[in-house]
Parts: C-alpha cells; sequence; structure tokens
C-alpha cells in the first residue's frame, strides 16, 4: 500500500498558508485525513528578500518535521505544491504594478529552490481552483477536513494551503510532478 502525502504552500510575504494531507490508498478519494496546517509569518523587520528566504527556510523546517511525523510503513511518496500567483483582472493588474507579484513570484522560486531533491510543484491558481474566492475554498475545505479555526483573511492562507495540497493528493501519477511548462504570458511585462 502506498502513503501519499501531499503538501500545499500558498505563499504570502506576510502570512504564508502551510498543510499537509495524506492518504493511505490511492484509489480511495475519500479516505484523506489532514495532517497539520498552519501560517508562517514573514519576517516584517526586514527587507523583503530576506523574508522570503525566512519563509521559505521555515517551510522546509515544516515540512521535514511533517515528513519524519509519518509512520513508516509500506510506500511513502510525498508531493509538494507550490501555488504561483496569478494576476486577475484590473484590479491585480494595477497590483502587479506595485511589484507585489514579482515578489511572490520570487518567492515561490525561494520555497521551490529550497526544496530542491523533493517531488515539488508549482502550480498556478487558476490550475487547482479557478477562480473561485477564498471564502468559498474555505468552506469546502472546512466541509471536507473540518478543521475548526475561523474564518479571516489571515486564515483564508491556510485554507488555500489545504485546498492546494488536496488538489496535490488527486493527481494521477509522478509524471505529473514534471517541471511546469510555464506559458510567456506569466512573465508579462506590465
Amino acid at each position: 500500500m502506498t502513503r501519499i502525502l501531499s503538501v500545499g504552500i500558498d505563499d504570502s510575504l506576510s502570512w504564508t498558508g502551510i498543510a499537509a494531507v495524506c492518504r493511505d490508498d490511492q484509489y480511495r478519494k475519500n479516505s484523506a485525513e489532514l495532517v497539520c496546517c498552519g501560517m508562517i509569518k514573514g519576517s516584517g523587520k526586514h527587507e523583503w528578500t530576506a523574508s522570503a528566504y525566512h519563509i521559505a527556510e521555515h517551510c522546509h523546517e515544516v515540512i521535514m518535521k511533517v515528513l519524519h511525523s509519518q509512520p513508516r510503513f509500506g510506500q511513502m511518496e510525498m508531493r509538494i505544491l507550490i501555488e504561483l500567483p496569478y494576476t486577475w483582472g484590473m484590479k491585480s493588474i494595477v497590483v502587479a504594478r506595485t511589484g507585489a507579484v514579482q515578489k511572490l513570484y520570487f518567492l515561490a522560486g525561494c520555497i521551490y529552490g529550497r526544496m530542491k531533491g523533493t517531488n515539488c510543484m508549482l502550480v498556478q491558481v487558476n490550475t487547482w481552483k479557478g477562480s473561485l474566492p477564498k471564502k468559498i475554498t474555505y468552506q469546502r475545505m472546512k466541509e471536507k477536513y473540518g478543521f475548526r479555526f475561523p474564518p479571516t483573511e489571515k486564515n483564508f492562507n491556510m485554507s488555500d494551503a489545504v485546498g492546494i495540497a488536496d488538489y496535490g493528493l488527486n493527481k494521477r501519477t509522478r509524471d505529473d510532478f514534471s517541471l511546469p511548462q510555464l506559458q510567456p504570458s506569466a512573465f508579462r511585462v506590465l
């Protein structure tokens, strides 16, 4: 029997959400359980690049603790999914002009780089949840996994991380976790 551990990371320079879900049998979709979820606070007293490295290091530490806390029986497959930023409509384009989207790409790259040697995938928002608002994602993940944290703006990053990890459980094969083929439009100059 193969145990699949899927880790989702909803990156943000202020509060990064991280969650792990697992399933013992690849073919029993309803047997998923929430292993852990939490937040990693960005280091506000430092420059944003230092904060990005700080978050990447803490993500790595959390993932290693989760991995070593899992029971050792049979085979274990670990999947790590990191959300890539995506611009939605005019509001997002205005935000992109501030440099915020580029900072999130940098953070995603830092986390991805820190996870070298693991089964890691960068996933765009529209791939795993489409255009659903964070509040609806929160409700769906709460119904599925039964977590009890309140629906605040900060906690929406944590519920999105649960959603990303849940999406990772449903990937069919390890081949789905190859390096992403990013479209040239992902690197638009605004």
